[in-house]
């Protein structure tokens, strides 16, 4: 599988928060032994036999001994030895898979319990010692295990209620061991020990759990409402997985929630310490049911509020950790001026005395904060993960550093003056440390780290062959669950908040789009790519319509993954994206033909020099009045990168590819926006015979990690200088560039509230940077099919599969995914091949298409699913319905608008424009007509006369050069910068002119006050001089020929079916 395969875009896109629970309950029926509600009974009755009934045991304070010392030091072996078992956790994982490292785990926790039972009986210490040893062993690894258990198999709307279901259990040992004790103790007000006869009901609860575990569906068997299978194993070498553990420790964001962890969980020892010296037995009794009630409903509270999908991302982690951590320091005072006290008083309080409360209180409030903290530590390291492989890893970290933590509170609180009084002070400071640190990572929940539940979630079920930033900027493409079909009903539909809807048609300048073979489907203008005069129809088409814009994918090379490597025979016949031609330079023609459509062309970053683009770019934008965008990519296809010398014929790593971008556009800003003064070619200077004013052209003198381009633009400033940015990548570093550069967006989903989350989150990145949330337009990509009634669109949906080349889809899905199905036999049901990535796919199929539930997933079916429209979703249906569901994706998604893909070309349009608009239009949600008619794309997207220019909050606005500056401000802050404030004006304008007048040798410079020099054979560059007038410039351009070396069959040669024949159509270079 290529490189680019599985990037995790793809579920940014597409998975980022199937909180939309009830509508995913209802359409995935499961068997109640295989559901999730039955594995978190099971997890929670196993937590409660095992840790709980420890935990129990500890509420009673050391537990249940007079003096906690003993049980302080047993607890401190239990927990180092934790530390080591949890780091090799996931081994263990690899091993005995993830079921049997849970039944193993609960294995130790009797013996310990029989330690504390013969010390309670007959006073001996070595069981105690033996028993904690034997705990630490098997609960480091139980601890990972029922903590990756609970990150992963829950349906992410159910992840916080899930946490809180399990971990009541384990509060639940706490509130029975509390009445269990209670109930023998009730009379007993004196400070001592627990009855022994306790600890023989605890171990005979303990010997229970690994029964219990046995009672756990393994991954493969656990069946989740939102049909995603659960993939919860471990895949490396042993050796390797040490190495993949170690390097999560040791990532940034791990290593800056230690000290969170570690302040929460210290505080355990601390409270039971604290618990068992200042209270009577029965007090502790009642403090141990107690406070398991308060933890059990302050824990499932903050559950509910994690899954409140109402709230974004954004607000709930945040919200979560300013109250928990709030709410902490308060106590931690409380405490502090307690013990203090009570260290100087030594008072035994019973529930009769006066001045119980004060200190009861705090304890109970201690562990509701103890299980808030717990919890949402959980909730953070879940969204760490990027894997399954690392749920399990981090897991194993999460409760190692738990172990580490109360070893040395453990340990500490053994020493009595630490028991009594220090250690309080010593977590106080702990959690006035870890603030900083933690909200480092927390406030980027949401914004640049999103649900990673959900990213793993698609990336293990193959919605990772979505991808991100295709060169044809076309999410659509991606392998995402989209419907096979949704025809919904408007009855049940309800009318959203309305607001004016942006409408694009999504095209490419190929035979087939998204839609193999169709070029064949009757009056579709797929052979007629080549014909100038049907795009200009198109667009005057759509123009009337008063569609926004006409939106052009493309791609720089072939899909030769299918039946290769490097093999274009199945992708020709069906014309799947091959031949296509560059869109940029149809546009001019078809802007003569049109007033105020605008146009979108996709080209990336990463095959050609800034400074070239720029110019196309900057022409277009003149030749169109101001009506181009620019679709940024950054490319992914192996074939194109064979075909680009400049990058050593091999694929550039996905990020490097977004630090290039990064710095390629700060470029472009420079050359659109600061080459050339506001007011350089005003026609004040031509009256004064100088074409443009001289002092008001410079050089960029850029020098970069990955660019050097001296300038100056070589184009005059176009109407809207920088063309409108769209870009279409959603992952992670594609969220970021979006939310710095993007002015709109183009994303894929198969569902609005998978969708949602992604909106948010590039828009709360924007606002970081000083961007309004409605400054970038987010528009989703969908395949409309509409007709009369229901039916006729669904039967024009059936007639237009029945068109539809099968290789062809199978060549597109091997593009896409990096998957070459030709590997596999044509009768092999996918649902059970060895391959993880394909058979986690097509079960996922099976759980959410409907009609497709019960059936074999062989390679004919695969391709009659992407036949048309690819794997992007599909609505049918009759306008009234198609409108709904628009409606729902507006209101629960958030979009703007919509990319409209088609199946055949102009056939789809024509049926949008005469039954889907005016069922729009009556519904207020599209325009009658232009904004700003005959204006910029820019003014039409904003909706704003007049905003033909980069907004001022938008990254390329700093590179503004202004009428009336010497400089563009941005020199002038970057020499501030380096050269410091200071009174030496003269040295900071000698370095100014020592930048305009840099290349002045190489006949490429710029001085300010003179005209345009005589340059001769300067060969790539323009001198300005002193001269004050415009010189001649010869163009010495280099006398280089192209000549094509290959030929391509003419149509008339083609076979029946075959857009040419593939033999005449050579691969050379």
């Amino acid at each position: 599988m290529s490189e680019k395969s599985i990037e995790s875009v793809a579920v940014d896109a597409e998975l980022t928060t199937l909180e939309s629970a009830p509508g995913a309950d209802r359409s995935h029926p499961v068997k109640w032994y295989r559901s999730t509600f039955y594995n978190a009974l099971i997890l929670g009755i196993c937590n409660f036999l095992a840790p709980g009934i420890w935990g129990a045991m500890n509420s009673l304070g050391a537990g249940g001994q007079q003096e906690p010392y003993l049980v302080n030091v047993a607890n401190a072996l239990t927990f180092c030895l934790m530390v080591l078992s949890c780091f090799f956790s996931s081994v263990v994982v690899r091993v005995i898979g993830i079921k049997w490292t849970l039944i193993v785990g609960t294995m130790g926790y009797a013996p310990y319990a029989a330690g504390l039972y013969t010390n309670n009986r007959y006073g001996n210490e070595w069981f105690v010692i033996l028993g904690a040893a034997l705990c630490g062993l098997s609960a480091g690894i139980f601890w990972m295990a029922e903590a990756a258990i609970a990150l992963s198999y829950p349906e992410p709307y159910n992840q916080g209620k899930f946490l809180g279901f399990w971990l009541s259990f384990r509060l639940g040992g706490q509130v029975l061991g509390g009445a269990i004790n209670l109930g023998l103790n009730a009379n007993n007000n004196k400070a001592g020990k627990v009855s022994y006869n306790v600890y023989l009901a605890f171990i005979a609860l303990q010997a229970l759990g690994p029964f219990a575990g046995l009672l756990l569906n393994k991954p493969s068997k656990v069946q989740r409402r939102d049909g995603i299978p659960v993939n919860l194993a471990i895949t490396n070498s042993i050796w390797d997985e040490i190495k993949a553990t170690t390097s999560l420790f040791v990532s940034r964001n791990f290593l800056l929630i230690v000290p969170l962890i570690a302040q929460g969980v210290y505080t355990e020892a601390v409270m039971f310490t604290f618990q068992s010296l200042w209270f009577s037995v029965r007090a502790r009794a009642l403090g141990s049911f107690l406070s398991g009630v308060v933890a059990i409903i302050s824990g499932n509270l903050l559950g509910a509020f994690l899954d409140h999908n109402k709230l974004s991302l954004v607000t709930r982690a945040r919200g979560a950790f300013v109250v928990i951590l709030g709410l902490q320091g308060v106590w931690w005072i409380w405490a502090t001026i307690l013990v203090t006290d009570f260290h100087r008083t030594n008072p035994t309080y019973d529930w009769v005395d006066p001045g119980f409360g004060k200190g009861f209180a705090l304890f109970l409030f201690w562990v509701a904060g103890f299980q808030l903290n717990y919890m949402y530590l959980y909730f953070v390291v879940g969204n760490i993960a990027s894997t399954e492989a690392e749920v399990v890893r981090i897991a194993g970290l999460l409760r190692g550093t738990e172990s580490a933590a109360q070893a040395v509170s453990y340990g500490l609180n053994s020493i009595p003056i630490m028991g009594s009084i220090g250690s309080v002070y010593l977590n106080f400071g702990l959690w006035a440390i870890a603030i900083v640190p933690a909200w480092i990572v927390i406030k980027e929940i949401g914004v640049t780290i999103m649900d990673k539940k959900l990213q793993r979630e698609v990336g293990e079920v193959g919605f990772a062959y979505l991808i991100e930033d295709s060169e044809r900027g076309d999410p659509s493409n991606s392998t995402t669950t989209g419907s096979f079909c949704l025809t919904l009903s408007s009855a049940t539909m309800s009318s959203p908040q309305r607001k004016q809807w942006i409408l694009n048609a999504f095209a490419m300048q190929s035979p087939s789009h998204l839609n193999p073979g169709l070029w064949k489907a009757p009056g579709d203008n797929g052979p007629r790519y080549n014909d100038l005069s049907a795009w200009i129809a198109l667009a005057q088409k759509l123009e009337a319509a008063k569609f926004h814009a006409i939106f052009f994918a493309d791609v720089l090379g072939g899909y030769d993954v299918y039946r290769g490597p490097a093999n274009l025979t199945p992708t020709i016949p069906a014309a799947a994206q091959f031949p296509i031609n560059d869109p940029l330079y149809s546009i001019p023609a078809m802007a003569a033909a049109t007033k105020s459509l605008g146009f979108g062309v996709t080209s990336s970053t990463t095959y050609e020099a800034p400074y070239s683009l720029a110019r196309k770019f900057s022409t277009v934008d003149h030749l169109s009045n101001g009506r181009v965008a620019w679709n940024i990519v950054t490319s992914y296809l192996d074939s194109a990168a064979r075909n680009f010398p400049m990058n050593s014929q091999e694929q550039v790593p996905h990020d490097t590819r977004y630090a290039i971008a990064h710095e390629y556009l700060d470029v472009c800003y420079k050359l659109w926006e600061g080459s050339w003064r506001d007011d350089a070619t005003d026609s004040r200077y031509k009256l004064a015979g100088s074409y443009a004013d001289p002092a008001g052209v410079r050089q960029i003198e850029h020098v970069g990690t990955h660019f050097k381009v001296p300038g100056p633009h070589i184009c005059e400033p176009s109407p809207q200088r920088t063309p409108f940015l769209f870009q279409a990548g959603t992952s992670g570093a594609g969220r970021t560039f979006a939310a710095q550069h993007a002015e709109a967006v183009f994303l894929n989903g198969h569902a609005p509230h998978l969708v949602r989350p992604s909106v948010d989150s590039i828009r709360a990145q924007a606002e970081t940077l000083g961007r309004s949330r409605d400054s970038i337009k987010i528009v989703a990509g969908l395949l409309v099919i509409v007709d009369e009634t229901d039916e006729k669109a669904q039967a024009k949906y059936a007639a237009l599969l029945s068109h539809g080349d099968r290789e062809g889809a199978l060549a597109l899905f091997g593009g896409w995914s990096g998957i070459d199905l030709s590997t596999y036999s044509d009768d092999e049901d996918f649902r059970f091949v060895e391959s993880k990535a394909v058979k986690s796919m097509v079960n996922h199929w099976s759980q959410t298409v409907p009609g497709l539930g019960d059936v074999p997933w062989t390679k004919s079916r695969i391709s009659e699913f992407l036949l048309v429209g690819g794997n992007g979703m599909k609505v049918v249906g009759s306008a009234t319905t198609v409108a709904d569901e628009l409606e729902r994706w507006v209101s629960e998604a958030d979009v703007d608008g919509f990319n409209l893909s088609y199946a055949t070309n102009p056939g789809t349009f024509d049926d949008i424009i005469k039954y889907l608009l005016p069922e729009l239009r009556k519904r207020g949600v599209f325009w009658e007509d232009y904004k700003v008619p005959g204006g910029t794309l820019r003014e039409n997207y904003t909706g704003k006369e007049g905003q033909t220019r980069l907004h001022e909050s938008h990254q390329g606005a700093k590179f503004v050069w202004r009428a009336g500056e010497e400089l563009p401000k941005y020199i002038k802050e970057q020499h501030e910068r380096e050269n410091g404030e200071t009174n030496g004006n003269a040295s900071a304008k000698r370095k100014i002119d020592d930048i305009e007048g840099e290349g002045q040798s190489r006949g490429n410079g710029v001085k300010r006050g003179g005209g345009l020099g005589n340059v001769g054979g300067a060969g790539d560059g323009v001198a300005v001089a002193d001269a004050g007038d415009v010189a001649n410039v010869a163009d010495t351009r280099d006398a280089s020929e192209a000549r094509d070396a290959g030929e391509v069959g003419d149509v008339n040669d083609a076979g029946p079916g075959s857009m040419a024949d593939s033999n005449r159509v050579s691969l050379r270079v």
